[in-house]
């Protein structure tokens, strides 16, 4: 999720100033922080599509929570709890590629670049929903992302359902 578009929810569902906007959107920034920084400590000790899946399940409860929030704490607060269960989604999903694919990490980059215009439509794509249906409905279209993820991670590796 963009800040842009948390930033117009923000003014136009809880009518929230420049002031309370940018203190819900540092609670977003710092949530993303500690979320990064829990995430390595959580690798250390437990399998990481576990962390993967209940970050997953986690980022899409609290943001779903987060659409109907009903003022400025809770706002920040499940904003907040978005971007630290969010954190952990990139670089879990990351290293899974290079896991799928060893010593080709040259590979998972260029596949990565395939989904270039894909990142360059969606903003696009995610406008005309909000100009037909709404904000509410555009943003409620990004809570695909973890439950996507999360649906890819319950998937076995093909190397891993050959060694099962």
């Amino acid at each position: 999720m963009s800040s842009h578009s948390a930033a117009l929810f923000l003014a136009d569902h809880l009518d929230l100033a420049e002031g309370a906007r940018s203190a819900v959107l540092f609670c977003l920034m710092l949530g993303g922080v500690l979320g990064l920084l829990t995430t390595d400590r959580l690798l250390r000790s437990h399998e990481p599509l576990k962390v993967l899946r209940w970050a997953c399940v986690a980022c899409a409860i609290s943001y779903a929570c987060w659409l109907f929030a009903p003022g400025l704490v809770a706002s920040a607060l499940l904003l907040g709890a978005t971007g630290f269960f969010g954190a952990a989604l990139y670089p879990i999903v990351k290293a899974r590629a290079y896991r799928a694919l060893p010593r080709q990490s040259g590979m998972v980059n260029a596949v990565s670049h395939i989904f270039t215009p894909l990142e360059i439509a969606l903003p696009l794509g995610l406008g005309l929903v909000a100009d037909v249906f709404g904000l509410t409905a555009a943003l409620v279209v990004l809570i695909a992302q973890p439950v996507g993820i999360l649906v890819l991670a319950s998937l076995p590796l093909a190397k891993e359902a050959q060694v099962s």
